[in-house]
């Protein structure tokens, strides 16, 4: 987490930031590139110290082989309701703590694969 804390910063002050704010339970801001390491290497690691959201719902309907622990198949296919698709965030196992676009575009392609290949066995 720290060395993805600390190569992030150096590419905000890279591009320009006049000091980065770090994802902290505690406020902590970095004022010059100097400071990245030492401000950085002082965070400890314990629970809820550092913060990331997302703004969509994810991990509420599981991908995988056992209905008992899932909502969909590998193929996107709700266990419950056969021809009904789920290809959103839902399907993540968890919140992955940003937005989940890029991932989502490559579930939603490969789910419509799995649809297509059904309809055309």
């Amino acid at each position: 987490m720290k060395a993805g804390l600390k190569y992030n910063a150096r590419i905000l002050f890279a591009a320009g930031a006049d000091h980065v704010y770090l994802p902290t339970s505690n406020k902590s801001i970095i004022q010059t590139e100097a400071d990245i390491d030492p401000v950085i290497d002082a965070l400890k690691n314990e629970p809820a110290r550092y913060r990331y959201t997302s703004f969509h719902p994810q991990g509420t309907c599981r991908m995988g082989a056992d209905p008992k622990t899932t909502v969909v198949s590998p193929s996107g296919e709700t266990h419950d309701i056969k021809r009904l698709y789920i290809a959103d965030a839902s399907l993540l196992p968890t919140s992955i703590g940003y937005t989940p676009s890029e991932t989502v575009y490559a579930l939603s392609s490969y789910i419509a694969d799995q649809i297509i290949a059904q309809n055309y066995r």
